[in-house]
């Protein structure tokens, strides 16, 4: 039934809940260092007033993993492996302070309106532009259109 199990050191279970309270301590443990913990749940909160942290080697095989609120998320000097659709919401941003972006394959696409901009230079064809706009290419290197038909292209050639 929906009964009522209350121990002393803070472990409640009521109607199939579980909880851990430890109140006046400023901290709780939950296992030790070299055992699992393991919760099988549909769902798993953490709410906390202060930072997460000490938690390595987290790994997840499926579902979602969210991060709400105005905080951050940040690994240290670990990597993060996002192996689907990543989506930023809207009117935030993907910051990369330092380091590269690397895309084996695919397209980078914007959808929308919007500028982008580069403080560098870009290179097509080029992993070391020495302009604004380095163009390589053997055949046909610039295609300047008003659509489809109307267009005019430059290649510059090696004589």
């Amino acid at each position: 039934g929906a009964g009522l199990l209350q121990g002393q050191l803070g472990l409640t279970i009521t109607g199939g809940t579980a909880s851990i309270n430890a109140t006046g301590t400023s901290s709780t443990t939950i296992g030790n260092s070299t055992g699992t913990l393991a919760l099988t749940s549909n769902a798993f909160n953490l709410t906390t007033a202060g930072a997460v942290s000490g938690i390595t080697g987290y790994s997840q095989s499926s579902g979602n993993f969210g991060i709400s609120g105005s905080g951050t998320f940040g690994t240290g000097t670990g990597a993060i492996s996002l192996n689907g659709e990543t989506t930023i919401a809207s009117g935030k941003n993907l910051n990369l302070t330092s380091g590269n972006i690397t895309l084996s394959s695919g397209l980078i696409t914007q959808t929308g309106s919007g500028n982008n901009s580069f403080a560098g230079n870009v290179g097509i064809g080029s992993t070391s532009p020495s302009a604004k706009l380095t163009i390589n290419g053997t055949t046909e290197q610039m295609r300047l259109s008003y659509d489809a038909s109307n267009y005019q292209a430059f290649t510059v050639d090696s004589t």
